[in-house]
């Protein structure tokens, strides 16, 4: 899993797939490890949601950065 940082290189953000990885891990370290996180349950639409809308917010900080 990748960390969103700056460095001397530029800024650094997660992909999408990153960050589905990441919450899914974390929904199911909360729920069981035998939840169904498939793209047509609610918790796998809920994680792409979430996902998405973070991956929204970095894109963001990355067009505020190089502006």
């Amino acid at each position: 899993m990748a960390d969103n940082y700056i460095d001397e290189t530029g800024i650094h953000t997660q992909t999408v797939d990153e960050i589905v990885s990441e919450l899914t891990t974390e929904y199911k370290n909360i729920y069981g490890q035998d939840i169904n996180v498939d793209s047509d349950t609610p918790d796998g639409q809920r994680i792409n949601i979430e996902a998405q809308a973070k991956a929204d917010v970095l894109d963001f900080a990355v067009q505020l950065y190089n502006s």
